[in-house]
């Protein structure tokens, strides 16, 4: 499935978590944002692979959302980083797959979810892992189906946090 929507890279400013990305991402025309929380705050290089958080989905309004946010919803405040229309070229349960051209993200990526989960210290939930991955080359649906390369490559390479 490919197709062109919108989306919205956020910086977070969150007192207890630390600064960190969200990416937000329009799964349905006019609907809810897919969202990801990135630790790392910067864009992958090379053969990198950056933790992404899943979260909640959030209400469209986060397009344009900037300013202070209250103790419920990472108490801090959120800056635009970068934000406009994106090319998805795949998007399944387990890979997002898509092209954004930007001061930030410049480039093709690709969210990968991982068999991994982590556990929410505050709600006790667990999260979906992901990773978060620039792609140098056009990716194909042929190597994106088989995740267990990518969950070797999760058990078995490091993903940078610092």
């Amino acid at each position: 499935m490919n197709f062109n929507t919108k989306y919205v890279l956020h910086q977070h400013d969150a007192k207890k978590a630390g600064t960190h990305w969200d990416l937000r991402i329009q799964f349905e025309p006019g609907g809810k944002l897919a969202s990801w929380s990135i630790p790392r705050a910067k864009d992958p290089r090379g053969n990198e692979k950056l933790l992404a958080i899943k979260t909640q989905d959030h209400n469209k309004f986060f397009l344009r959302f900037k300013g202070p946010l209250g103790k419920g919803y990472g108490e801090g405040y959120m800056y635009i980083l970068q934000s406009g229309e994106m090319y998805v070229e795949q998007w399944t349960d387990s890979v997002v797959i898509f092209e954004v051209k930007g001061k930030y993200l410049n480039g093709r990526y690709s969210l990968v979810k991982t068999k991994q989960q982590l556990r929410n210290k505050k709600s006790s939930k667990q999260q979906e892992t992901w990773l978060f991955i620039k792609s140098k080359k056009k990716i194909t649906k042929e190597n994106t189906d088989n995740l267990k390369y990518f969950n070797f490559a999760m058990a078995h390479l490091p993903i940078n946090q610092e």
